[in-house]
Formats: C-alpha cells, structure tokens, sequence
C-alpha cells in the first residue's frame, strides 16, 4: 500500500513551511536577497536541510512562494486601507497611505518593487482597481494613474524629510493628476 500523508504530518509540514518561509522573509529583510541560502534559512528557522527540500524542492520554489507570501500581504493591506465604500479619492489616498507605509518601514517590499515585475503588477492591479472604482478617472485609465501613482508613492518612501511631509508631497501629486480640485487635494494631502 503507498504512503497516504496524515492529518498530523500535513500539520507539521504546513507548520515547517511557514517558519521556512518566515526564516527567508526575515533574512532578506535584515542582510538582502544576496544573504538567502538553504543553509542560512534552516539555520535562522532552526529546521533540517532534508525538511527544507521535502517542502521547496529548490531554492527557486522558495523564493517564488516568499515572493507570493509578500505580494499577497502588501496587496491586502493596500485593499484593506481603501474600504471600497467611499467611491472617491479618500480610498485612493487610503490605499497610497497604506504602500506608502510599507514601503517605508518593509526593505524586502521596497527591494521586491525594484526588482520584482510580478510584485509591480500585482501591486499595479490592486490599486487600479481601487482607482476605477473610486470614480475619479474612467477605468481604462487607472492602471497607467495606478502606475503613476505608485511610482511617486515609492520615490517619496525614501528621504530624509519627516513622513507627513513626503506622504503629502505625494498624495498631491496623485490627486492633481486624477483631476481632483486643488482644495479637496490639498484637505486629503493634509
């Protein structure tokens, strides 16, 4: 008779993959996507080189579901942030406050934007959506205002100038470029 895996041993291999995964998250945002090995990942989840390649296979498989790990929580808290009941720029300035944010507090999420086209895309896709959905451009344009918008998002992340002073900066030029009226941009930038 083959082997049939058990409730307990798919348990204790969910377990394993999330303290691997857990362990690649953390050292590639303490020393770099250069300081990620097999063997620095079963050291830091305090696992077993054998385990590691019974769940990824290779490293590639590792690093694609870190990346999908990521992607998927940067674009939750994006979505989470925008509460798609207000159908205007306040979801939108939501949404930017929120990546802006992760941006500027989550090196791996700065260096996956950089390096990542799928992280872009994913990212792209959410805030496009909350864009076309806030009303303030016709749908077909919100993903090249959702590229624009995540581009000064990003570039404004990073500075020597205190927080609200870059999120402001760059708030207001989203919203001049989605067309909202300089007063109720310059309230939301605050």
């Amino acid at each position: 008779m083959a082997y049939q895996e058990t409730e307990k041993t798919m348990a204790r291999k969910a377990a394993q993959k999330g303290k691997f995964t857990a362990a690649a998250i953390d050292i590639i945002a303490k020393d770099g996507w250069t300081s990620l090995t097999a063997a620095a990942v079963v050291k830091r989840a305090d696992g077993s080189m054998g385990s590691l390649y019974n769940i990824f296979p290779d490293m590639a498989e590792l690093l694609a579901h870190v990346e999908a790990v990521i992607m998927h929580r940067d674009r939750e808290a994006m979505e989470r942030a925008a509460d798609e009941t207000k159908q205007d720029a306040t979801m939108v300035v939501a949404a930017m406050g929120a990546m802006f944010d992760i941006f500027a507090s989550k090196a791996i999420s700065r260096e996956m934007m950089s390096h990542s086209e799928a992280y872009r895309d994913t990212v792209t896709r959410s805030l496009s959506h909350i864009i076309g959905v806030s009303g303030l451009v016709e749908r077909n344009e919100a993903r090249d205002c959702a590229r624009a918008a995540l581009g000064a998002i990003f570039g404004m992340s990073a500075g020597s100038a205190p927080r609200g002073v870059r999120f402001s900066r760059a708030v207001l030029f989203v919203l001049r470029g989605l067309g909202v009226a300089e007063k109720k941009a310059q309230e939301l930038a605050g």
